[in-house]
């Protein structure tokens, strides 16, 4: 896992109130579950990573389970204000720097 993918979720966990370790594992919990969703749909909209990247960051789900996360988080989002303004908190903390993007092209 990349140091941007680390501070994402360190972000998202601490937004959400739980940890990393809670958002990438098997937890049922809304706020583990919301929180998943809402990692999901940065990696996927920002920053055009693919769904098999995604599940392996996220604890080694199916790339099928992380389409229908960023799905459901784009639902949550048309319809709950509050989550909105969460995940727009995590889509605006960017860390990545120009190097962090050349170490992922060599």
């Amino acid at each position: 896992m990349s140091k941007s993918h680390d501070t994402l979720l360190d972000f998202a966990a601490t937004l959400f109130g739980t940890t990393p370790r809670d958002i990438c594992s098997p937890s049922r919990y809304a706020w583990h579950i919301n929180a998943r969703f809402a990692v999901a749909f940065v990696m996927r909209m920002r920053d055009h990573m693919g769904y098999r990247e995604i599940a392996g960051v996220l604890g080694g789900r199916d790339h099928a389970t992380v389409h229908n996360a960023v799905r459901a988080a784009g639902n949550m989002l048309l319809r709950d204000d509050a989550y909105r303004n969460v995940v727009r908190a995590l889509w605006d903390h960017n860390p990545r720097t120009l190097d962090d993007v050349l170490e992922g092209l060599s």
